[in-house]
């Protein structure tokens, strides 16, 4: 190797971020080749196993995702921590276009639309879920549905570097996000069965049932247009299923993701299931 190659691998390699110019001090051709290889190839260690739990409205996902959590504390898998996508919704007065008004058999009614991509604060999500996924400490916000879709910035509880993270929500598994999770979840769940326990649930929150069947086909169209085309390629769990046997299912699959991963990354320690 010329004395011009051998320069041109030190200049290389003391711009970045993994070797100081002392370090190439006194270096034959071979070892600064070596060097050279070595970090090219290197692979960055994960430092939170990220897992997206997706579906359609009222398809179980929440209830798996925090039966899931609760196992995996349980079990001594490792730490664990369980954040919704709710937490991310925009302040309720913008966008301006989410408010729809529908009409259906005959019924009228003015619905924010929740479901809707655009209903999302993309930026802040992508952010938090990045420094989350490289082991910094994050605060999500806090969104409050019962005082006009305010949002609280500051009284989040801090999240702090888990073993694992579970991401819930029904636009978990959007293309924006979806690249930054280890392991993706589709929960499937007929729509007869989401529509009755939409009822369920709107009946608990003393909500007419005028205003429920008058924004379900809207909450139908997001699901038809934004979340069922996230299915593929996601481990399908059905949501009428009993939830112990889902999470088991998830439990099965973490196992595998995490044998392959403590062999690419031996430093990475989570407990052994």
């Amino acid at each position: 190797m010329s004395d011009l190659s051998i320069y041109v691998l030190k200049h290389f390699l003391s711009r970045s971020e993994y070797m100081r110019d002392s370090q190439l001090e006194n270096q034959n051709a071979v070892s600064i080749v070596d060097i050279a290889l070595k970090r090219t190839f290197q692979k960055p260690v994960p430092a939170v196993i990220m897992i997206a739990i997706g579906g359609g409205s009222r398809s179980g996902k929440t209830t798996i995702s925090k039966r899931l959590a609760e196992e995996i504390k349980a079990r001594g898998i490792g730490k664990v921590t369980h954040l919704s996508q709710d937490n991310y919704f925009n302040p309720i007065e913008q966008p301006k276009e989410l408010h729809r008004v529908y009409s259906y058999k005959g019924i009228t009614g003015t619905y924010w639309n929740f479901d809707h991509p655009s209903a999302m604060d993309w930026t802040l999500m992508k952010t938090q879920l990045t420094y989350i996924r490289k082991g910094e400490s994050v605060r999500p916000p806090i969104y409050f549905f019962g005082t006009g879709g305010k949002r609280c910035l500051e009284s989040a509880e801090m999240i702090e570097c888990p073993d694992f993270l579970i991401f819930e929500g029904i636009h978990a598994l959007n293309p924006e996000i979806r690249h930054l999770f280890d392991f993706t979840v589709f929960v499937d769940t007929s729509r007869e069965v989401r529509y009755s326990r939409t009822v369920k649930a709107g009946e608990e929150r003393d909500q007419s049932l005028k205003d429920t069947i008058s924004y379900f086909p809207i909450v139908e169209e997001a699901y038809e247009n934004f979340v069922l085309p996230t299915r593929e390629g996601s481990l399908i769990l059905h949501g009428e299923q009993d939830v112990l046997v889902s999470v088991e299912t998830i439990l099965e699959n973490i196992s595998q993701t995490q044998k392959q991963t403590l062999a690419l990354f031996p430093q990475k320690k989570v407990a052994a299931r």
